[in-house]
């Protein structure tokens, strides 16, 4: 006699229950109520799986596919196939989907369909947890002019928490820049890059000097904030040498802050764009990579594809590139903006330690003379 009921079974092992079932039928020879009444269930379910162990075997007993025989609804083959296209691309998810689906195919999915899709065919990407129940900052950042207001943040491309290994050891093995050095315009999304072999200070400021300079090439005086983090590679915890950046930032026009410490989320607009970086850029185009030069090639084109070309659909964007949104109230701007060049701040250094020494340790006249051989040399790429 079985010491649990085939409904008991059932649910700690569907098969399992089925072919005990079949046991304790051929043990009562065959007799399908007595059968039964041992198993506690009913004599139609000990017919349906004796007759299909009859026609099938073991195999019989597994569970057959509840999909319906016709889905007049179901999406084309075709058009999935698109979604899996793009997907596979672009890494996007079901709203750009949607969107590049609409323009490029003339296609029209909802993004539940499109979602469905993604997760049907295995194509979720992995995603890190967040902390819930932390407040979010809010503040009036749509009250800043265009091209005003940046947060500044540095990213760890070696990340081997969003890195598959393969990627992850090429960084190691091309010698490629391990940090990249990131604004972003809270107004219109623009965001501009450079890279570092250290996350030292003097990258750090050489890159808001860099941003600085470019901004000043496309005729915006107006004075420029950077909202960054305690990092040590943007003045750390020293407030004498933040004083001392933001006076040599004042004659320049622009002003260095901090988040609130332990408030990440003060600077959430770079630190998402750092995600994008590794979900659109690093983990589609790194394995193409050949060398350093090849890098910063296409570090380049994803800089003016983000900026010039991919819609965003954050508050207020309302799937607008950064540049149509800057356009909106700055109709003269160039669209040449978008082709911020992704220096290795490193290469630079050299030129601000020549300039120290021929101004004989002048702070001032070395960052002024740095600022406007940065200007000139930037005017090649406008």
């Amino acid at each position: 006699m079985m010491k649990l009921s085939y409904g008991e079974l059932l649910r700690l092992n569907r098969t399992g229950a089925r072919e005990k079932l079949l046991e304790e039928y051929i043990r009562q020879g065959g007799n399908i109520s007595r059968t039964a009444r041992v198993c506690g269930t009913s004599r139609n379910v000990v017919r349906k799986w004796a007759e299909r162990h009859r026609e099938h075997g073991l195999s019989g007993l597994e569970d057959l596919s509840r999909r319906p025989h016709h889905m007049p609804r179901k999406t084309p083959d075709g058009i999935e196939e698109l979604v899996v296209k793009e997907r596979t691309r672009t890494n996007f998810g079901p709203q750009r989907l949607r969107r590049i689906l609409h323009e490029k195919y003339g296609v029209e999915l909802c993004e539940s369909t499109i979602k469905r899709i993604i997760r049907r065919r295995g194509l979720v990407r992995k995603r890190r947890r967040s902390k819930v129940g932390k407040l979010v900052n809010v503040y009036g950042w749509e009250e800043f002019p265009p091209l005003q207001f940046f947060q500044l943040d540095l990213k760890d491309i070696a990340d081997q928490k969003t890195l598959p290994p393969d990627i992850y050891n090429l960084i190691f093995e091309l010698g490629l820049p391990r940090y990249q050095f990131t604004v972003k315009d809270v107004k219109t999304r623009m965001r501009f890059a450079c890279y570092g072999y250290e996350k030292s200070f003097i990258n750090g400021y050489n890159f808001m000097l860099l941003v600085l300079a470019w901004l000043r090439l496309f005729g915006i005086y107006h004075r420029v904030y950077f909202q960054s983090d305690w990092g040590e590679e943007f003045g750390g915890k020293s407030i004498r040498k933040i004083e001392r950046i933001n006076r040599e930032l004042d004659k320049l026009g622009a002003t260095l802050l901090r988040i609130a410490k332990g408030k990440p989320n003060e600077n959430a607009f770079v630190e998402r764009v750092h995600r994008t970086d590794d979900e659109e850029f690093y983990l589609l185009k790194l394995r193409e990579v050949k060398n350093v030069e090849d890098f910063i090639d296409k570090a380049f084109h994803w800089n003016f594809y983000y900026n010039y070309s991919r819609g965003h659909s954050g508050k207020g964007m309302d799937g607008k590139t950064p540049f149509q949104k800057a356009k909106e109230e700055m109709d003269t701007l160039n669209p040449t903006i978008c082709c911020f060049p992704p220096l290795i701040l490193d290469k630079l250094l050299k030129d601000h330690k020549i300039l120290e020494k021929i101004s004989g340790g002048n702070n001032v006249l070395t960052h002024y003379v740095f600022y406007r051989k940065l200007t000139d040399f930037l005017t090649y790429f406008s």
